[in-house]
């Protein structure tokens, strides 16, 4: 009978235990891409370069001295880089060490001693994106990646080299992934570039994306994947002219109001990326020097009241993220939100005096080539000239040192 109650009391114990283990998934976060995993959708496969998605927890990275990388079926994930490399824009990583790379100009950095002559990016895809490989400081090679998986080999000469790869296009709306798996060459990786002393979020819609900066739009003939440039926006522009480490959150035809998919810019932003299956909540946790807030150009259907209590509710949410004291600059080219701007400025001048507002419209009034080179949107030359209107903003308003 003893031995009885004795089994009866270990099975309940065995039961209290396992209800205590129910409830929600315990919050994670990756190790240098800013986020904290609070959905879960990912399996692991055989396959080395999948593009599906895995709920492994990660740590913080720490201030120690990370590891050297290790091999992984004669590749360096990009997870394995950490610590090595510099990541561009909000990320994470999957179970099988690849980075989930989908805003414009995303991305990253590396130093190398490269000693086989080439260097090779490999990727899977699930829609035609464009990548620029930058060696040097030189555009090395930007080849059309259409869906699947393969790799970029890249001819580097032997020796010390800075390599940089960059997504040029936009986040997907679908939700269909890029992902950049890691990189494949002869030689020994260096010491990981330090960070920039000046941090810039840049929040946008497609201008901010550098969508049709590459463009040349004729009637009847609507924008490619190659016409779309993450590198040859205004944000990727300012931030080489101050420089400065950015993350751009943009995605075209989105705005405070008017969703992109389904999404409006207040719902999108909380998130690494929402537009996959899996959710990745954004950590918050590097505090910008400086917001670039481009919105309202998509937003023109709906009243400035509406826009302007939008306005002020966003940005609420960007003090409750960041904390008080980082200064936002909206601009646009809308005359009626560039009001809403003011009005709010003045609403909360006592509490918040760190608010700016600049309009601009880019390419002047009636601008031939902006209605002839990029479908309505500002061509290369243009991203640059409000690139150089926003420096003499922040310059005027002492928001940053020049050092001139």
């Amino acid at each position: 009978m003893k031995k009885v109650l004795g089994i009866l009391g270990l099975l309940l114990g065995c039961m209290i235990v396992l209800a205590g283990c129910k409830g929600e998934p315990e919050e994670s976060k990756a190790e240098s891409g800013g986020s904290k995993e609070t959905e879960a959708t990912m399996t692991e496969t055989e396959n080395t370069n999948s593009i599906e998605e895995s709920t492994e927890e990660t740590l913080p990275e720490t201030t120690e001295a990370a590891p050297y990388p290790e091999l992984t079926d004669g590749i360096y994930t990009m997870k394995s880089l950490q610590g090595w490399a510099k990541f561009h824009n909000r990320h994470y990583f999957l179970k099988n060490g690849a980075m989930a790379a989908d805003w414009s100009a995303s991305g990253f950095t590396m130093n190398a001693n490269v000693t086989g002559g080439s260097f090779g990016i490999l990727y899977k895809s699930e829609y035609t994106v464009y990548v620029s490989v930058v060696v040097d400081g030189v555009e090395a090679d930007r080849p059309r990646l259409e869906s699947g998986e393969g790799i970029i080999t890249v001819p580097v000469s032997e020796g010390v080299h800075e390599i940089s790869v960059y997504k040029e296009n936009e986040i997907n709306p679908s939700g269909k992934a890029f992902n950049l798996v890691g990189v494949k060459f002869e030689g020994e990786i260096l010491e990981k570039p330090a960070d920039a002393p000046l941090y810039v979020e840049y929040i946008g819609d497609s201008i901010s994306c550098g969508d049709g900066s590459l463009g040349v739009y004729t009637s009847g003939v609507v924008w490619g994947s190659e016409d779309h440039s993450g590198t040859h926006g205004f944000p990727f522009f300012l931030s080489e002219m101050i420089g400065a480490d950015y993350s751009i959150v943009a995605k075209g035809g989105i705005g405070l109001l008017n969703p992109s998919g389904e999404y409006a810019m207040g719902e999108l932003y909380p998130y690494v990326t929402g537009y996959r299956d899996h959710i990745v909540a954004y950590d918050f946790e590097r505090v910008p020097d400086l917001i670039i807030l481009e919105l309202g150009a998509n937003d023109g259907g709906y009243e400035e009241i509406e826009f302007y209590n939008k306005l002020k509710e966003f940005i609420e949410l960007i003090r409750a993220s960041y904390g008080p004291g980082v200064p936002i600059v909206w601009f646009g080219s809308n005359e009626r939100f560039y009001g809403s701007m003011k009005r709010y400025m003045m609403t909360v001048k006592n509490e918040d005096s760190n608010l700016y507002a600049m309009m601009f419209a880019y390419g002047g009034s009636g601008s031939a080539a902006l209605a002839t080179q990029s479908k309505g949107h500002p061509n290369a030359a243009e991203q640059q000239e409000i690139a150089d209107k926003i420096y003499e903003f922040l310059k005027e308003k002492d928001l940053i040192q020049t050092g001139e």
